[in-house]
């Protein structure tokens, strides 16, 4: 019987992707037929999907799906979702790593309390490895608990470590959620905190369970004008998870659109820092018009609200302050 499944999204990873395996098959203290990993590869243009087949010929708990179609990191979580066999689902990314740790306990638990959701903790762990454990809740959920009472009871704290991989989930329950959002970046945030207050029966402990890897030249650390677009539609997919919340809980609805809102000024508040006039064109024209509209209602950045509604005036206004700025510098 398979008891877990790990989905991997994987992209361009023939690299380092044996390497997370290793980690993972090392980390796993479970027989190699009580679990899988589904390594997911979204339309790779190297040989990730060659050096899994290969690795899976020596470990057939690893397991490799091809798109068709790139659909970005989110998409692959949705199709590993699909072909996932193990009773409980666990997320991880194609860089990260696993340290040590009892998951036979954890599932245990997870069967014994009959859990929708079992939230932990999460490593951040830099290029030269060192760990900094970050806590997911502010103390431990000992006895099950509805997904609203983590909210309601103040178990949720301000810059908690928390996403997708911070969490074991029962399979049939994640299945029963909205999918991920495809073809966007950073789209976790709005899925886990559904995940969250829709649960039935949810645990935490302050056990760590995933090293995040900080890598300088990691996708997700980049700040293109696209990911910086796709932070804000994070932040309005935040807000409208709030909206679901708004008659059944106060407190998830304060949390989820505050963090929404968060996220958005996170997007836009750096753009006036270091990023040239073209740059902050190229992000504007990366919302549609709706989503311009939609910023400037919630009013979470006077400056871009300017852009937005006032784009040529905005621009000729940062151009020349642009100028200004340089013929100072050059004097």
């Amino acid at each position: 019987m398979i008891r877990i499944s790990y989905i991997i999204p994987c992209y361009n990873c023939a690299e380092f992707i044996s390497k997370t395996l290793d980690d993972m098959i090392a980390h796993i203290n479970l027989q190699a037929d009580e679990y899988e990993i589904i390594c997911v590869d979204d339309c790779s243009t190297d040989d990730s999907s060659v050096v899994i087949q290969n690795y899976g010929f020596t470990h057939p708990q690893v397991r490799v799906v091809r798109h068709e179609s790139n659909k970005r990191q989110w998409g692959a979580r949705n199709t590993g979702l699909q072909v996932a066999r193990g009773r409980y689902i666990a997320f991880g990314d194609h860089d990260d790593r696993l340290p040590e740790f009892d998951l036979k306990a954890l599932l245990d638990e997870m069967d014994a309390r009959q859990l929708d959701l079992l939230m932990c903790d999460v490593n951040f762990q830099q290029e030269d490895l060192s760990l900094i454990q970050t806590p997911g809740l502010n103390k431990a959920i000992s006895e099950p608990v509805s997904g609203t009472d983590v909210f309601e009871k103040g178990y949720m704290i301000e810059g908690g470590m928390l996403g997708v991989w911070s969490s074991f989930y029962r399979k049939d329950y994640a299945l029963s959620l909205p999918a991920f959002a495809e073809h966007v970046r950073v789209e976790d945030a709005d899925w886990f905190m559904r995940a969250i207050g829709k649960a039935q029966r949810v645990m935490y402990k302050s056990v760590s369970i995933y090293n995040w890897m900080f890598y300088e030249d990691s996708q997700s650390h980049g700040m293109s004008a696209e990911m910086r677009a796709d932070i804000v539609r994070r932040g309005f997919r935040e807000i409208d998870v709030a909206g679901e919340f708004r008659v059944v809980s106060a407190a998830a609805y304060n949390y989820c659109y505050e963090d929404g809102i968060k996220s958005i000024k996170t997007a836009t508040n750096a753009l006036w820092k270091r990023y040239s006039p073209m740059y902050r064109h190229r992000f504007m024209r990366q919302l549609s018009q709706q989503e311009r509209e939609r910023v400037v209602e919630l009013n979470v950045n006077s400056r871009c609200n300017l852009l937005f509604s006032r784009p040529q005036v905005a621009l000729v206004i940062m151009a020349m302050t642009s100028l200004i700025c340089m013929i100072i510098r050059k004097k």
